[in-house]
């Protein structure tokens, strides 16, 4: 990515998370980043694919922390990993991943729908395999329930402001999955 590529999109994440994608303009973007608007459209072709660029930057946020769970190999330290992870994301860019859900959220374009839906494969069947390894009967639906817990962890985190309540919700994930002894980093 060339330094002024990635400057007009940590603009547009500013502005974006400030005043809303819809209210933000190109121009906006432009004179923030110290840019013209032709580069923008350049590098992004319109406002639309500038908001895709912001959507698929949080799949680079996240992959170290995907590739951190791929390494693992005990199954129990996976999920638990896995249970902890909102915390993580959420604590050191809270409003940034705050932007990420709004446009999740409230943006209609629908080809942006599969973007914020796609989610790793890969990861999916790591934590599969270690729900598997754990004894549970159906490991790929419980793996969905699980992906759906973590979102919703992340939402209500985000939507709340605060961890607070999320520390006995993650207690009883611990207890549930039988990972009260096993450390994570």
């Amino acid at each position: 990515m060339t330094l002024k590529r990635k400057e007009i999109l940590n603009c547009s994440i500013k502005l974006f998370a400030a005043q809303g994608v819809k209210e933000t303009s190109t121009k906006q973007i432009a004179h923030e980043a110290k840019v013209s608007e032709g580069l923008i459209f350049r590098h992004f072709h319109n406002k639309k694919g500038l908001v895709k660029a912001v959507i698929h930057s949080a799949f680079d946020r996240i992959a170290p922390y995907i590739e951190e769970v791929l390494q693992i190999n005990c199954p129990a330290t996976v999920i638990k990993t896995m249970i902890h992870l909102p915390f993580k994301l959420l604590k050191d860019e809270p409003t940034y991943w705050r932007l990420q859900m709004s446009i999740k959220f409230q943006q209609s374009l629908e080809d942006l729908k599969e973007d914020c839906d796609n989610h790793s494969p890969a990861l999916f069947k790591k934590v599969s395999w270690a729900l598997q390894e754990l004894g549970f009967n159906n490991p790929d639906m419980e793996a969905q329930m699980f992906h759906m817990l973590f979102e919703g962890i992340v939402h209500r985190a985000i939507l709340e402001g605060t961890d607070k309540n999320l520390i006995e919700f993650t207690r009883f994930l611990e207890h549930k999955y039988k990972l009260n002894a096993v450390q994570v980093s």
